[in-house]
C-alpha cells in the first residue's frame, strides 16, 4: 500500500479531508523529531551507552542498534559526498 493509499483510506475512515489526515500526520512526525532532538544525547559514547532502548516521554519506547546507526550515518555522508 502507498502512502498515497495510506492517506486517503484514513481520510474516508475518519472523514477528514486528505489535506487534514497529511497535516496531522506531518505535524506528529515533527513533533517526534523535535522531541529527540531535544534529549540530551550528545557527546555519547558506547560506553556511556548501556541501553539498546530508550523510554522517551510522550512517546514510547524505541529502539537504537549502535552498530546500524553508525551505518546509516555512515551511508548518509557516502551520499552527501556524491
Amino acid at each position: 500500500m502507498s502512502y498515497d493509499d495510506v492517506i486517503k483510506q484514513l481520510s474516508e475512515k475518519t472523514g477528514l479531508s486528505q489535506d487534514v489526515v497529511i497535516k496531522t500526520y506531518q505535524a506528529f512526525w515533527f513533533a517526534v523529531r523535535e522531541n529527540i532532538k531535544s534529549l540530551p544525547i550528545r557527546g555519547l559514547d558506547e560506553s556511556k551507552i548501556k541501553h539498546k532502548s530508550f523510554n522517551i516521554p510522550e512517546l514510547g519506547k524505541l529502539y537504537c542498534d549502535l552498530e546500524k546507526t553508525r551505518k546509516k550515518i555512515n551511508l548518509w555522508k557516502d551520499i552527501k559526498q556524491e
